[in-house]
């Protein structure tokens, strides 16, 4: 039983391009490139933002940025989105 896929795609990584129709190097780069635009673009509302709350306030993100991207490959490839989106 697989409960979560990153960790099994960690962990069996030739299974990934099964999983989230990308192999396991190309997951890696995309999570990196995914990484670099968040916190570039973090830093750009972070000097444009007026501050309300004290710096660091606020709940903070329960989903990494490689589960974010992860499941939304995931789904993408297990769900049936592409014929919705015209793919």
């Amino acid at each position: 039983m697989m409960l979560n896929p990153i960790d099994y795609i960690h962990n069996y990584p030739g299974r990934s391009k099964q999983i989230l129709g990308i192999n396991y190097k190309q997951f890696l780069q995309l999570v990196q490139q995914a990484s670099l635009r968040q916190s570039q673009r973090r830093s750009l509302l972070e000097q444009t933002k007026s501050q309300v709350n004290a710096p660091g306030g606020g709940r903070k993100p329960i989903l990494s940025t490689e589960g974010g991207v992860g499941l939304c490959l995931f789904y993408l490839r297990h769900l049936p989105i592409f014929e919705i989106l015209g793919l």
